[in-house]
């Protein structure tokens, strides 16, 4: 699989300039991962994005690590435990809201090459 770049969406970067001047903190809330094939979608289309199509799986982040005043690293796992039916993963998708606001779309990270995501079968797949 490979990802390219994550784009803020329009939502994401107007919560993210918020919280420079400490009107807002961001809560990052969950991810989902989409069927959709977005990298061939411009650039200015994914930043108004407001939801993904095709979502196959939502989690919650299982870690956020803030490396540097303007980077954060955010871990998001897909357990093939909670899959049901096989897709391939194009894109990934993260929500945040404002401390006391409404979820957002804040970020959509599409993949030129998508990773198969098999059907857990009882058995063979990790945990």
């Amino acid at each position: 699989m490979q990802f390219d770049t994550t784009y803020l969406t329009e939502a994401g970067r107007s919560l993210a300039t918020g919280t420079l001047g400490g009107l807002d903190k961001i809560q990052f809330t969950r991810a989902v991962a989409s069927s959709h094939d977005y990298s061939a979608t411009p650039v200015n289309d994914l930043k108004k994005l407001t939801s993904l199509e095709d979502v196959q799986q939502t989690v919650n982040y299982s870690r956020i690590i803030k490396k540097d005043d303007t980077t954060l690293t955010m871990r998001v796992d897909f357990p093939s435990k909670d899959v049901t039916m096989a897709y391939s993963l194009y894109t990934v998708g993260f929500y945040a809201r404002p401390e006391n606001g409404d979820e957002i779309l804040y970020g959509v990270l599409p993949s030129s090459l998508p990773d198969y995501i098999a059907a857990y079968d009882g058995k063979s797949n990790l945990k």
